[in-house]
């Protein structure tokens, strides 16, 4: 019986982690809406090698970031909800943070957009393909997202 729970658990667990992967493959789709003029790069070379592209990679990183400084610890599903990580620079997926954290979340959020977006390049974009949500969980003490049809 333990060994059948088991199985199910890694299972469980092999899934969240084939979406979690699928999840950040969507966000990171690259998709270009122009270039501006100087910018690095040329039609012909791959999107990682352009400047523009490569800085909104690293906002992206840097939201990501700041949501993992509110994520745990927490222990039960009810500590948890859903965020957006848009800022008016750069469109972003929702993730889970810990509900008590929401105004500071926000703060950090707002301040980081605040210093960030002014100087940020406008000649191209990283579009978030973003999975439908069910709500947020306590998953070893770390607040995630629930991707909807996935147990």
């Amino acid at each position: 019986m333990q060994a059948a729970a088991r199985k199910d658990s890694e299972k469980e667990a092999f899934m969240r982690t084939l979406v979690l992967i699928g999840s950040a493959t969507a966000l990171l789709g690259i998709g270009c809406l122009g270039s501006e003029p100087g910018a690095v790069g040329t039609p012909s070379d791959p999107p990682s090698s352009n400047a523009c592209i490569q800085e909104k990679n690293a906002i992206l990183a840097d939201l990501a970031n700041i949501a993992a400084l509110h994520q745990a610890p927490c222990a039960a599903d009810a500590e948890c909800s859903l965020v957006d990580l848009s800022i008016p620079c750069q469109s972003s997926c929702q993730t889970a943070i810990i509900a008590s954290h929401h105004a500071i979340f926000v703060t950090a959020l707002t301040a980081y957009a605040t210093t960030k977006c002014p100087t940020a390049s406008k000649g191209c974009g990283i579009d978030g393909n973003c999975a439908p949500l069910d709500g947020a969980k306590c998953v070893a003490g770390v607040c995630r997202p629930v991707v909807a049809g996935v147990p």
